[in-house]
């Protein structure tokens, strides 16, 4: 069953799209970044720091490659709750990996 691709739109200063990145595979090493970043994300959005925006922009360059999207443009051009959507893909696909645990024994 092939897998939605991760999108992520960048838009111009009148706010209509621009580019339309996508991406189907996950890299293993991002899903890892991935988790730990979005544990740290649950937090109020008033409470949430520079360094962690900084973290999920170079996470969302990372999955869509620095040769189709720079920081500068996601800080630019990019939707806030887009890039949420970018980590929660990627951390939800991490969760279809994890095998169900084996029963008890006995039971």
């Amino acid at each position: 069953m092939p897998k939605a691709p991760i999108e992520l739109t960048l838009y111009d200063d009148a706010d209509e799209p621009i580019i339309k990145l996508s991406r189907v595979t996950v890299p293993w090493g991002i899903l890892k970044k991935a988790v730990r970043l979005s544990k740290t994300l649950t937090q109020k959005p008033e409470d949430i720091s520079d360094e962690q925006i900084d973290e999920l922009t170079d996470l969302v360059v990372m999955i869509f490659g620095e040769e189709k999207v720079t920081r500068d443009d996601l800080e630019k051009r990019a939707d806030v709750n887009d890039m949420i959507n970018v980590i929660q893909s990627i951390v939800s696909r991490g969760r279809g990996l994890v095998p169900n645990a084996p029963p008890a024994a006995g039971k």
